[in-house]
């Protein structure tokens, strides 16, 4: 297993920052400082060098800063003992440019799971809460660090479904040849089928991986699982779209396929959407995380990055113990941490013998010292 870390960083004109650079600890990096002095965008711009793209903004446009007109990200990194060059920028309406080693990537299938990463973050909670896009978005991550098959295949299909719903939203309530309905969905119906099963077999493999870390966290033995979702559980794509044809052309959207698949969280037999306290929400998706990051460990024989983004907020000292414990024991590669304060974490990592490199952002000015 070789252990993969970025070891410099430079920011330009990146969120809230005009241009900073640091250099950070193979093993842990606890990042401090006020709400909105920058910690986030910190764990965002490594994130987004080494996925493509950032982990808390759906568009690149939200992430330039404010009165300017492109960001640029910059990172070296050792993966497997060799050293790379990574670099991330967007000029305003343009496209993004990923390049490795000063070579421009062409596809970003050539760049996502060079370096695998993990992130954890309080709007995470979403994954449980909200929308079966959020929980398709843990599989689509998963996946796309190691399976270049499956990361083509689903930009394909999102492409090709983006065609269709724009034809049935333009036909919306009109009695039309179904002819073209027909022909896309010969070029959706081997991407599909691709994408279930794979998603299926992942759902099985992290379903396996999740029960002991979450009694590890927990200390309890709940009966926690969950379920992969999908209308293709029913039978091929073409036999869920085809019996369906005039009602998407009256609705005017695509209302069957992968895009709508889900995972069902559950505790005790139960929904964890609907019973889950506080306490059980965050431990389950903690857990969730973890497995996804054994996951990534497994197949790409690398250890990933693993970001904590603020976590620790409204839990005790003993729970933050453990959870660090476990991470620490478990896993050898480099973290991020990020808290408004250091008094909490410097305590508990001195009581297990961690030692760790401290950021403090201040005025958007990075302090750095040694533990």
């Amino acid at each position: 297993m070789s252990n993969n870390f970025i070891k410099h960083i430079k920011l330009t004109q990146f969120r809230n920052f005009n241009s900073i650079q640091a250099s950070f600890s193979d093993r842990l990096n606890i990042i401090t400082g006020l709400n909105g002095a920058g910690k986030s965008s910190l764990i965002d711009a490594i994130h987004c060098l080494a996925f493509g793209r950032s982990y808390f903004s759906s568009s690149d446009r939200y992430i330039v800063k404010q009165e300017t007109q492109f960001y640029r990200l910059e990172g070296m990194y050792s993966i497997q003992n060799e050293a790379y060059k990574m670099v991330c920028k967007y000029p305003l309406g343009s496209k993004k440019v990923l390049e490795i080693n000063d070579k421009k990537n062409a596809r970003l299938s050539d760049h996502v799971g060079l370096c695998p990463i993990i992130c954890i973050a309080p709007g995470d909670v979403t994954l449980i809460t909200e929308g079966s896009e959020f929980r398709r978005k843990l599989l689509d991550h998963t996946l796309s660090q190691y399976d270049k098959e499956y990361l083509t295949s689903l930009n394909s299909y999102n492409r090709l479904i983006k065609q269709r719903s724009a034809w049935l939203k333009a036909q919306e309530g009109l009695k039309k040849d179904i002819t073209y309905l027909q022909t896309i969905d010969q070029q959706i119906m081997p991407l599909a089928t691709l994408i279930h099963q794979k998603r299926k077999v992942l759902t099985t493999e992290l379903n396996e991986l999740f029960g002991p870390i979450h009694t590890s966290i927990t200390g309890e033995k709940e009966r926690c699982h969950f379920e992969y979702k999908s209308h293709m559980n029913e039978g091929s794509y073409l036999e869920m779209v085809q019996p369906i044809y005039n009602r998407d052309i009256a609705i005017g959207r695509s209302s069957r396929g992968i895009h709508k698949d889900d995972l069902i969280f559950y505790i005790h037999d139960l929904t964890l959407k609907q019973i889950g306290s506080q306490g059980q929400v965050k431990s389950f998706l903690f857990a969730i995380k973890l497995a996804q990051m054994e996951k990534l460990m497994e197949q790409t024989e690398k250890t990933p990055i693993l970001l904590l983004d603020d976590i620790f907020d409204k839990l005790d000292d003993l729970r933050v113990a453990q959870i660090m414990q476990m991470v620490f024991d478990k896993w050898k590669g480099q973290i991020f941490i990020t808290d408004t304060s250091l008094n909490r974490l410097d305590s508990t990592l001195k009581a297990l013998s961690i030692p760790y490199q401290h950021i403090h952002i201040e005025n958007q000015m990075l302090s750095i010292h040694p533990s």
